[in-house]
């Protein structure tokens, strides 16, 4: 579906098929002239100017999502081709009043012959077209071919179009239409003049439906329309066919529209099921207060309305975005929302760090996709809010010993303390907790600081390490690090890698914070000691051959003459 500009009352609605059917308001609205068509200027402006200076291709490829205006400007651009009532050198508008303008959008023209791909895959109806392509037109100056969908052609449909595509007739013209532009082979795209049809924007989108609903003489709020081009999600087409859908129920609850009645906000809701955006915010809020059962119960009540878990989802993933870019910009224009809508979200934005923030966006996103395919998507729903909800008690991760990051400035540290205690005491004051989260310890000054660990070698640092659980530190110590010098406080290795460049300060962090004391690693490329495991393999093949040199040892090896010596284990010591 293509789109028209806000001066709808310049454009004539289609007429009806057949008289006493109704006609959605998708297809009475729909364009019939490149002026009629929004949000797509650039390729309005390059296919006028080539029909004007008569530098118009012979192939041309549209792609963009559902509802944007590909079908609809090919059918323009072929009546375009064949208008023969008007001259280009006034306009490139068709005429619509000439007998091939009239035949063309009436779906009735010999010369334009509009195919489904979706339906006539096979090498075969490629054929035909290549084969009626050596005919001149019947009238027309020039035969159109609208494939459609034209991703759904076989591969071998496709190889059969190459040659054609690239050098046909001169009265032939391709025009080519799809949704998943990555499915058509590279070979046809060069072939093609190809136009990315973009998105409509939210506010294009609501002028043009507010012009269609005064057409229509509907009694419609703007909060209404406002709402039906949100969840339209950038397609007209979606807008057009959620318009009719919410007209007819209005008119089904009110028993028709009066002078007083009008379609509002809440009928499109209910339709769509989805929630009021101040109550997405104090769902979101909630969550992060840790008010499981009052958000629980918001879901249930949802749920119990034939709301839409999937949109829930995204309303909220919605809210993350939309306050993380307040971080970034606290300016940001926030769209089609009440004031009190605008002004809770500006303070949440200044409650919530960008961690917990990415942290909920992380969460809400896999959550998403377990939603969608979830049996039970209302459990699964919960289930997800609950994970969320108690995930805020853990501290930020830049507070983990073995956080790997690079060297953290000490402003920035404070920086972030003061910023974790200023949330929660934000949130706490407006509405209290349930359930207490654990606050963040206060670094303990390293000199004050009693039962001071130290070491007196690197096997007691490696052991420390994996009794804390710091396997991969354990491991780098174990395996790949050569001790050259060791001092209070301060280690000095070489790795076996170059390439890493920053083992060496997370084990000084870990170190500084398991002991209590300054650490400082630093790298050398001295030789140094063994690796501690190439210790350990020195020292059991040094007992492996006093153990072979062994008295008794060896009588046994002569005595069993296919016997050896592989591995000495030690009898566990007696507590």
């Amino acid at each position: 579906m293509s789109l028209q500009n806000s001066s709808v009352s310049n454009s004539t609605p289609i007429s009806q098929e057949s008289k006493g059917s109704y006609q959605v308001l998708a297809r009475k609205w729909r364009p019939q002239a490149f002026k009629d068509v929004i949000g797509q200027e650039v390729m309005i402006q390059i296919l006028s100017n080539a029909l004007k200076s008569d530098r118009l291709g012979h192939a041309f490829i549209l792609t963009g999502e559902r509802g944007v205006g590909k079908t609809t400007t090919a059918r323009i651009l072929a009546r375009a081709i064949n208008c023969v009532g008007r001259s280009l050198k006034d306009t490139v508008e068709p005429c619509g009043l000439c007998g091939s303008c009239v035949d063309i959008l009436e779906e009735r023209h010999l010369d334009v012959i509009e195919m489904d791909a979706a339906s006539h895959t096979s090498v075969d109806d490629i054929r035909e077209i290549i084969s009626s392509c050596r005919y001149l037109p019947s009238s027309a100056a020039y035969k159109v071919y609208i494939i459609d969908e034209v991703h759904m052609l076989s591969k071998n449909a496709f190889n059969a179009l190459l040659k054609t595509l690239e050098e046909p007739p001169p009265h032939v013209k391709f025009i080519f239409a799809t949704t998943e532009i990555h499915k058509v082979p590279i070979t046809i795209l060069s072939r093609c003049c190809r136009f990315d049809l973009k998105r409509i924007s939210t506010e294009d989108m609501r002028v043009y439906l507010k012009s269609v609903v005064v057409q229509e003489e509907n009694n419609v709020e703007d909060d209404a329309i406002a709402l039906i081009a949100r969840f339209a999600d950038g397609s007209l087409r979606d807008a057009m066919s959620l318009l009719d859908q919410a007209l007819n129920m209005f008119q089904r609850v009110d028993d028709g529209p009066t002078e007083t009645s009008a379609l509002t906000a809440s009928h499109v809701r209910d339709m769509v099921g989805a929630f009021e955006n101040s109550e997405i915010i104090t769902l979101f809020e909630s969550l992060h207060r840790g008010e499981l059962s009052k958000t629980l119960k918001m879901t249930e009540n949802f749920y119990q309305k034939g709301g839409d878990t999937a949109r829930l989802m995204k309303d909220l993933l919605d809210v993350t975005y939309i306050l993380s870019r307040l971080k970034v910009d606290p300016t940001l224009d926030l769209g089609l929302r009440t004031k009190e809508d605008q002004a809770h979200l500006q303070a949440l934005s200044k409650t919530l760090s960008v961690p917990v923030l990415q942290r909920t966006w992380q969460i809400l996103s896999k959550g998403w996709e377990e939603v969608r395919s979830s049996p039970i998507a209302a459990l699964a729903l919960q289930m997800v809010l609950m994970r969320l909800g108690y995930i805020q008690d853990l501290p930020p991760l830049c507070s983990w010993p073995s956080f790997s990051q690079g060297e953290r400035e000490e402003d920035t540290k404070v920086d972030r303390k003061a910023d974790t205690k200023e949330i929660r005491v934000d949130l706490s004051e407006e509405v209290p907790f349930q359930r207490e989260p654990q606050e963040l310890k206060e670094e303990t000054p390293l000199e004050n600081c009693e039962n001071i660990i130290s070491f007196e070698n690197l096997e007691e640092i490696s052991d420390f390490l994996l009794k804390h659980k710091e396997i991969r530190l354990y491991t780098l110590l174990y395996q790949e690090a050569h001790l050259i010098e060791m001092k209070d406080g301060s280690l000095t290795l070489r790795l076996n890698f170059e390439e890493d460049t920053k083992s060496h300060l997370q084990l000084a962090r870990v170190l500084t914070t398991l002991t209590h004391r300054k650490w400082t690693v630093q790298l050398s490329k001295e030789t140094g000691q063994a690796t501690l495991r190439e210790k350990k393999e020195a020292l059991e093949k040094a007992r492996l051959v006093e153990a072979q040199q062994d008295p008794l040892v060896q009588e046994v090896l002569k005595t069993f003459k296919e016997a050896r010596v592989e591995k000495i284990i030690d009898e566990p010591k007696e507590e």
